[in-house]
């Protein structure tokens, strides 16, 4: 805590309070709102080939890389890993929902029928049946 002499706290009030004479200024305006007009006229101002975007929309995602790709194990990191056959939905916290073609880490072998493993921060445990193991688990 700091504290300051009685001069020095009054020299700091006077510097933040207005003197009695003064009238308090007005705040400046705000400025007017940006312009978000989606007019046609809008779009003959940029070239045709961004128009044609603009109207279209995004272009549709490319397919995922498969074994053999070059960005294939920089995904995967060429560890355990399996490819989902099936959609599986999680029926407790501790199950990994996936969709087909999902890539999920090997990490243990629950049992003969589960696999624990992850995909990006998501962990939990699914049915051995329903993936392709593209590269096992090592020997326990």
């Amino acid at each position: 805590m700091i504290f300051f002499s009685l001069d020095v706290s009054i020299t700091l009030l006077l510097l933040i309070l207005p003197s009695p004479g003064t009238k308090k200024r007005p705040p400046p305006a705000r400025p007017p709102p940006p312009k978000t007009s989606e007019s046609p006229q809008d779009l003959d101002s940029v070239s045709p080939q961004v128009s044609s975007l603009l109207q279209s929309g995004p272009p549709p995602l490319p397919p995922r890389p498969t074994p053999g790709h070059q960005l294939y194990s920089y995904m995967v990191q060429s560890g355990p890993h399996a490819t989902a056959l099936f959609e599986f939905e999680a029926e407790i916290d501790d199950e990994l929902d996936f969709k087909v073609g999902d890539i999920i880490k090997l990490e243990s072998d629950v049992s003969d029928e589960w696999y624990s493993g992850s995909i990006g921060l998501k962990h939990g445990i699914f049915p051995k049946n329903l993936v392709d193991v593209k590269i096992p688990l090592p020997p326990h």
